[in-house]
């Protein structure tokens, strides 16, 4: 598994050509800056990647505690927080524009 910016890649090491999943870490809000983060050398911040026991859920980090979770087998993803309240454990977060 690789993490680049935008992208989480599964790979098969028989197959070095194309990795055989990708999956997007959204960053919407990012997409038009990326000339500006790259000038910053803030496109080259690094995130880290973890399986679950199973191998089929992928979780990466993200900027403000943020972190995202892709299911292998259904495809589906999820934007989560980290947070010390008790209050909201596995809150979904909504989308919310962020002004850079």
């Amino acid at each position: 598994m690789t993490r680049d910016y935008l992208t989480v890649k599964v790979w098969d090491l028989n197959m070095e050509t194309r990795p055989v999943q990708t999956y997007q870490v959204v960053h919407d809000y990012l997409r038009g800056k990326l000339c500006s983060l790259y000038e910053n050398d803030c496109i080259f911040d690094k995130f880290e990647c973890v399986w679950n026991g199973s191998d089929s859920v992928i979780m990466t980090g993200s900027y403000n505690n943020f972190f995202r979770m892709f299911d292998r087998n259904t495809k589906k993803d999820v934007t989560l927080e980290a947070s010390r309240e008790n209050s909201k454990p596995r809150a979904i977060l909504k989308p919310r524009k962020v002004i850079l």
